[in-house]
């Protein structure tokens, strides 16, 4: 879990655990609610890039083998190329033939380093008033898979009050 360190006069917030986990964000909040300044201190958030926690994370997925997290990070921030099986990234190229691979499947090669990450079943309830149509729940609930790039086919259970939601 996330541990975050505040000063007394709540002018630094600092992320102690769970930078990549979460924390760096959540320092990040408070820092703007108390008008501190938030120290981070990872370094593919110092320079700008994804980390395999991260990644893991916008994918709600969980790293299987987390022994492969520092070779994949560091090869991320020396700039290596880094492959994705299963699933594409902004700025990774889709494939198997890259050194570093993070993968959704059950590739193994020997002569690679191969995070894998497993695809958590996503679980969704849905409040609404009686007289929000049906169809425009739907809409929403896809759009927003959309722009988290989740595929549908990944709920497991849509839950309701309402029936007719839950039969989406």
């Amino acid at each position: 879990p996330p541990v975050i360190a505040v000063d007394d006069a709540g002018n630094f917030v600092t992320p102690i655990l769970g930078g990549h986990w979460g924390a760096n964000e959540i320092a990040k909040e408070i820092s703007s609610i108390l008008g501190g300044k938030p120290i981070i201190t990872t370094a593919s958030e110092i320079f700008g890039k994804d980390s395999v926690e991260s990644i893991a994370r916008r994918l709600v997925a969980k790293i299987v083998n987390p022994e492969a997290i520092v070779k994949i990070n560091s090869a991320i921030l020396r700039g290596e190329e880094i492959c994705t099986d299963g699933f594409s990234i902004q700025g990774m190229r889709e494939g198997k033939d890259c050194k570093y691979i993070i993968t959704t499947s059950n590739f193994q090669d020997p002569n690679k380093v191969v995070l894998k990450l497993r695809l958590l079943p996503l679980h969704v309830g849905i409040g609404s008033k009686r007289e929000v149509d049906v169809n425009l729940i739907y809409s929403g609930l896809m759009e927003a898979l959309s722009k988290m790039n989740i595929e549908p086919s990944r709920i497991s259970s849509i839950s309701s009050v309402r029936e007719e939601v839950g039969k989406i």
